[in-house]
């Protein structure tokens, strides 16, 4: 992430918002802008090799409702086939060893893993390996689970990058309530947001 000012941040911010800029908003508002504003703006890393870290210390909060479990294993390291794009992206297919995973097929519940790229301490992320029964409901979040009206693009903007979730009437209890009742349940989370968005949305 480059070493930006908060100035230059805001004023990058501000390309995001419509008619508004983030020394308008309220404070909590701004430190939202700032954040997303900080994770668009990555500096790539064109023609890198990756290599990711699987390991099974998923800390699953108690609060946490579904069937995700921490995975039994799967600890290992995997370095990928290619190096990062010009534009500094990576996909891959990658077969794990199962290194004390419990086997898909002996399991209704989600296992999840860490990955952690070497070389950062920003490149991580949650590897869900869902078993091969269940039902997957895929779900938008903007307007669904959340309230975004990205059918007002000035609107949906300023709801993405600055505003604190609200939810969308009492859809994520009722998601919570499926997902407590059913443990084969898996959930699916489309969004257009950018990419880079993922982490604050998720949490």
């Amino acid at each position: 992430m480059p070493n930006a000012s908060q100035e230059k941040i805001d004023d990058l911010a501000n390309h995001f918002l419509v008619d508004v800029d983030v020394d308008e908003l309220a404070p909590n508002e701004q430190e939202n802008a700032r954040n997303l504003t900080r994770s668009i703006y990555v500096v790539q890393q064109p023609h890198v090799e990756v290599t990711v870290n699987f390991v099974p210390n998923v800390e699953i909060s108690p609060d946490a409702v579904g069937g995700g479990v921490a995975a039994t294993g799967g600890a290992q390291t995997i370095k990928l086939p290619d190096k990062t794009t010009q534009q500094g992206d990576f996909d891959a297919f990658l077969k794990l060893d199962s290194a004390g995973l419990t086997p898909g097929d002996q399991t209704e519940h989600v296992q999840l893993l860490n990955l952690y790229v070497e070389g950062t301490d920003t490149g991580n992320a949650t590897a869900y390996l869902v078993p091969p029964k269940g039902v997957t409901i895929i779900s938008d979040i903007d307007d669904i689970l959340r309230v975004t009206k990205i059918y007002k693009p000035k609107d949906g903007l300023l709801n993405s990058f600055a505003k604190d979730f609200k939810a969308w009437e009492n859809m994520p209890d009722i998601y919570a309530e499926w997902a407590s009742k059913y443990p084969d349940f898996h959930f699916h989370y489309l969004t257009t947001t950018p990419e880079q968005a993922t982490r604050s949305y998720m949490q």
